[in-house]
């Protein structure tokens, strides 16, 4: 007799409700705002005044109205990482006012919140949360170590302040598919 896990039962009931719930008839709510007033904004580094591109995730500061993004070019770091180059080019932490950005005319300056090289591997954030019980944010950070002459993928989970970037103290190492973090009031999930 073959015995399947009861991971497998209880596996096969979520997919039978999930699918029930699909099947429900309900209907799926109107979008509250439509595709014609959206609109692609360019952002650009505050203090460099280069180009921010690859972003990767935000949240959002109610506290101080704006929108706090990660940003890193993915292609350009796995390009450099797979040639054995001397560097791999990082990324940032930034904030943006959510004014400037409806103000915006497709353009909005983004404040650094934490320098290039301030992050042991450097700095290509993932996932980030902004955490209002503590005003931290956290993130995934895609680190590298080189060892051999060959790029070793180290991610971590760091913590900055979120009134001024400083790094909270440590960061924990994470899994290699580490991608997004979330928090549940007591704790972080990744």
């Amino acid at each position: 007799m073959l015995r399947r896990p009861a991971h497998f039962s209880r596996a096969g009931a979520f997919l039978g409700a999930l699918l029930a719930a699909a099947c429900s008839g309900e209907a799926i709510p109107s979008p509250k705002y439509s595709l014609s007033s959206c609109e692609r904004v360019a952002l650009t580094d505050k203090a460099t005044g280069a180009a921010i591109t690859g972003v990767e995730d935000f949240a959002i500061d109610a506290v101080r109205e704006r929108l706090i993004l990660s940003a890193y070019d993915r292609a350009a770091a796995a390009k450099a990482a797979a040639s054995g180059a001397f560097e791999i080019p990082e990324g940032g932490v930034y904030a943006v006012a959510i004014a400037d950005l409806a103000a915006s005319n497709g353009e909005a300056a983004a404040e650094p919140l934490l320098a290039a090289g301030a992050v042991h591997g450097g700095l290509r954030p993932h996932g980030l949360v902004y955490i209002p019980q503590t005003d931290e944010i956290a993130f995934v950070n895609r680190g590298y170590r080189k060892t051999n002459d060959k790029w070793l993928l180290e991610p971590s989970i760091e913590k900055i302040s979120a009134r001024d970037g400083a790094h909270a103290e440590g960061s924990a190492a994470a899994h290699c598919a580490a991608n997004d973090i979330i928090t549940d009031g007591a704790g972080l999930l990744v």
